[in-house]
């Protein structure tokens, strides 16, 4: 879902609404056919770094959310030398 027209034309369908109702529908198959070179390698591209950030992202909410258990932890091993 977008409000973007020029993302928009990247899909094979479009639709148009107004106060929660379709106005309406566009379909557009050769969007696929004259952008899937660019489409594949831009979802390949974001697909790495989107999952890279997502990982990161939810780690360190994981570390902030759990202050305790992460204070612990890091004082366990240090405590016995492993960090």
């Amino acid at each position: 879902m977008t409000h973007d027209t020029e993302v928009a034309q990247y899909a094979d369908r479009i639709i148009f609404m107004r106060d929660g109702q379709i106005e309406n529908e566009k379909v557009q198959r050769n969007a696929l056919i004259n952008n899937a070179g660019v489409a594949n390698e831009v979802k390949k591209r974001t697909s790495i770094i989107g999952s890279l950030v997502s990982g990161f992202t939810s780690g360190f909410k994981g570390l902030l959310s759990n202050k305790m258990r992460t204070f612990l932890t890091i004082l366990v091993q240090h405590s016995y030398g492993l960090l």
